[in-house]
């Protein structure tokens, strides 16, 4: 289940879940402002619940993986074999980490649909799926289809494009 290199998993879900906390305290003022007594947790309330399990799941991460620090269990050549297939995956986490960065940051500027759009072709193309075709009809369509339960069944305001 753990593994020896946990701690840069631990790091990450720790570094990620302050960074959401850090970014859902503003959220706290207008919530108190505009809560109404039927609501009990508010627009934060999610954020901040997923910010604490992300801390709690770095700082499981962080232990297990200083308990196993000393553990050497396999060979050299099937450790070298696992360890470029490893550096493979943490190149594809990284990637994806960015791309996710650069989509926040975007978001407001360029939309929800426009973006959401690019993001999903951009994560079809890192996990294998080269047929453009397929990838262009997945990203429409899980954005469309997104856009709709979140702007139109939910009323969920979302970023328009140069908004």
């Amino acid at each position: 289940m753990f593994k020896k290199d946990d701690w840069k998993t631990g790091l990450l879900a720790l570094g990620a879940g302050l960074f959401i906390l850090l970014f859902s305290l503003p959220l706290n003022g207008r919530v108190q402002q505009a809560q109404q007594l039927s609501e009990v947790m508010g627009p934060s309330g999610l954020p901040n619940i997923i910010a604490v399990l992300m801390i709690l799941i770095g700082l499981v991460h962080l232990a297990v993986s200083y308990r196993m620090r000393d553990q050497n269990a396999h060979p050299d050549s099937i450790k070298e074999k696992k360890e470029t297939k490893k550096g493979i995956q943490e190149g594809i986490l990284y990637l994806v980490i960015l791309v996710s960065l650069v989509y926040i940051f975007l978001l407001p500027k360029l939309g929800y649909l426009l973006m959401t759009i690019m993001l999903m072709a951009v994560l079809l193309y890192l996990f294998n799926e080269r047929k453009w075709q397929k990838v262009l009809i997945i990203s429409v369509a899980f954005s469309v289809f997104l856009y709709f339960v979140f702007g139109e069944l939910l009323g969920v305001l979302l970023p328009v494009l140069f908004g």
